[in-house]
């Protein structure tokens, strides 16, 4: 029997809840024993958007004390830079790699979820007292930031800028603007503002190509873009990430090549070597564009042509998002990351 998105949602909640760790990390997965905290984001924000439409106040509670447990494990992982490695769990101890896949990421995804984690249920107090690591979250953003056009690099010595890092970079600032305004600090609210604005416009001046009406997926250091619609993995794969997070449901841009990407990657169905839990990662990702463009019902569609398996075998990379999409869903009005002010 098919398991309705209500069911979904409470499944997603129950294993997160479940196997989250005292400490406030999840493992990656039942069988991985990684940390990554750039999936773990995912799963707490999943959470908080769980937590802001329970009615259940104990439910509730226990979902925002969830996400506080994350927040804070992220925030005393913090690095004097503001970055936070990843780790191995070993024998129950954190044992750190020395490295992470990202900087800009993780601190841009650390700032969206606290955002979130406060609109949803929180004081000015708490807002206050969250602004030494907000500011240090901005410290690791800005760590690889290119002051020529104020992108960023995945992270330090890396020679590349992504598409997709440098979409959850504008969703961070966005987040950073409103914490800081939040907190009465204008000047940092308005800096803020003004480095979302930045990024935008390096996106659409050098990421978008006008004559093949697509978006390219890095830059490098010399200038160079890395660019086609020929795979599904990066080229399209990464304007779905870009359209999930900063989409825009007004912009006849943004449909018609989004319209394009489903007829020629005929949604997973032919040809496509995927399958598994890579196969509902990627899934979930066009489910959540499709949201983001206002396209409720193709998200319903691909939604209903997915097999879920036991969710308790997921790894982080993947359950994360089937919580979101499961609730956004349900109310495909909020597809935006940010929970809006009230």
């Amino acid at each position: 029997m098919a398991r309705s998105l209500l069911d979904m949602q409470s499944e997603v909640m129950q294993v997160l809840l479940e196997h989250q760790d005292e400490a406030g990390y999840w493992r990656q997965s039942s069988q991985d024993n990684r940390l990554i905290p750039y999936f773990n984001h995912f799963g707490a924000n999943a959470l908080v958007l769980m937590a802001e439409r329970v009615s259940d106040p104990v439910l509730k509670a226990e979902l925002i004390s969830a996400v506080d447990k994350w927040l804070m494990w992220y925030r005393n992982h913090m690095r004097d830079d503001g970055t936070v490695y990843d780790y191995q769990i070993i024998d129950g101890v954190e044992v750190s790699t020395g490295d992470y896949d990202s900087t800009d990421s993780y601190a841009a995804l650390f700032l969206v979820v606290l955002w979130n984690r406060l609109q949803a249920e929180g004081r000015l107090e708490q807002v206050k007292e969250w602004m030494p690591a907000v500011n240090l979250a901005i410290a690791a953003m800005e760590l690889t930031e290119d002051p020529q056009d104020g992108l960023t690099y995945a992270k330090p010595g890396w020679p590349k800028k992504y598409l997709m890092d440098n979409a959850e970079l504008m969703l961070g600032y966005r987040a950073a603007a409103m914490l800081y305004a939040k907190a009465g600090d204008e000047l940092k609210s308005h800096a803020a503002e003004a480095k979302t604005a930045r990024i935008v416009e390096a996106i659409e001046t050098q990421f978008w190509f006008p004559q093949e009406q697509y978006y390219a997926w890095a830059k490098d250091q010399s200038g160079a873009m890395d660019a086609g619609m020929s795979k599904l993995y990066p080229d399209a794969l990464s304007n779905i990430l870009y359209f999930a997070m900063c989409g825009n449901s007004g912009d006849e841009r943004h449909q018609r090549h989004f319209a394009r990407l489903v007829e020629m990657f005929a949604l997973f169905g032919q040809g496509l070597e995927l399958k598994g839990h890579i196969l509902l990662e990627h899934a979930l990702w066009w489910i959540q564009a499709a949201l983001k463009l206002g396209r409720s019902g193709l998200a319903q569609q691909l939604w209903d042509s997915l097999e879920f398996p036991d969710l308790a075998l997921l790894p982080m990379s993947v359950l994360g998002h089937i919580g979101r999409a499961a609730v956004l869903l349900q109310h495909p009005g909020r597809a935006d990351w940010l929970i809006n002010p009230s």
